[in-house]
């Protein structure tokens, strides 16, 4: 996971969230947990590479997973967009998932 690609993912969910209606509080609630996202991953990278910001990452997918639902019931945009950015996202979340299961198998080890 690189920089590149959570800079990616964040500006297709803007460009996503454009289409949704202008004063809609889902639109900035969206865009708040992917900012947050972005946020947390570079915390995460910055500590070389220390797992403490992962959950908290994890939390926000996890919220951005259920406003993905919302937003695909309400027509806005193509459910198809909308689900080809959760599968990233969900992605995302695997490799972090499997970052965490690492650090804590190793702090076991110890």
């Amino acid at each position: 996971m690189d920089k590149e690609l959570f800079l990616q993912l964040t500006s297709n969910l803007y460009k996503l969230t454009l289409l949704f209606p202008k004063k809609e509080p889902l639109r900035f609630k969206m865009r708040e947990a992917a900012l947050q996202v972005l946020e947390d991953f570079i915390k995460f990278k910055k500590t070389n590479p220390s797992p403490k910001f992962i959950p908290e990452t994890l939390a926000d997918i996890e919220i951005l997973d259920g406003f993905f639902e919302i937003a695909k019931n309400q027509n806005w945009v193509s459910s198809v967009d909308i689900l080809k950015l959760k599968q990233e996202y969900s992605m995302v979340r695997g490799e972090l998932e499997k970052i965490l299961f690492e650090s804590s198998k190793e702090l076991k080890e110890k």
